[in-house]
């Protein structure tokens, strides 16, 4: 079966949810070049080394019970961070207005089948189109201030406006 209409860099390497699921493999290169009347030479090396993502986890028995009081734990210092969502139904809507880019991460039992997310986030917010108040009921809500252009990715989560 043919995988090209796959967009790979959208694509999360996952090693599954160890001991240490933020864990993850930073590849980082570096190209030197020497230019002269003689031909010219380049070398190049690559290193590999481990890298933690800041997390939070979000859970009936985690530190955060809710999504909303773990994005607002974050600190506002530009830095990515994740925040791992365990299997559940949260009500409530989201909002996310930090700088700095914020991965939501649900639970799942296999991450390539979105029937297989265990996490809803669902919010329960309907008003007519004519009354111009469309921003006030999406589930999640991203307001980015000063040109951050960080943005916000969300993986294995069910979105679902109850109204």
């Amino acid at each position: 079966m043919s995988t090209a209409f796959i967009d790979q860099s959208a694509v999360v390497p996952f090693a599954g949810y160890a001991s240490s699921p933020y864990s993850i493999t930073a590849v980082t290169s570096s190209v030197s070049a020497t230019t002269s009347a003689t031909p010219t030479t380049s070398s190049a090396s690559s290193t590999t080394s481990t890298a933690s993502i800041a997390t939070v986890t979000v859970g009936a028995n985690a530190t955060y019970t809710n999504v909303t009081a773990a994005v607002n734990s974050l600190p506002n210092d530009g830095k990515a961070y994740t925040i791992y969502i365990l299997a559940g139904v949260y009500e409530e809507q989201v909002l996310i207005t930090r700088a700095g880019k914020v991965t939501l991460m649900g639970q799942t039992n296999f991450v390539n089948d979105y029937t297989q997310n265990v996490v809803t986030l669902q919010f329960n917010r309907g008003v007519s189109t004519s009354l111009g108040q469309n921003e006030d009921t999406p589930v999640i809500k991203v307001v980015k201030q000063n040109n951050d252009l960080t943005g916000v990715a969300l993986y294995n989560i069910n979105f679902v406006n109850t109204a």
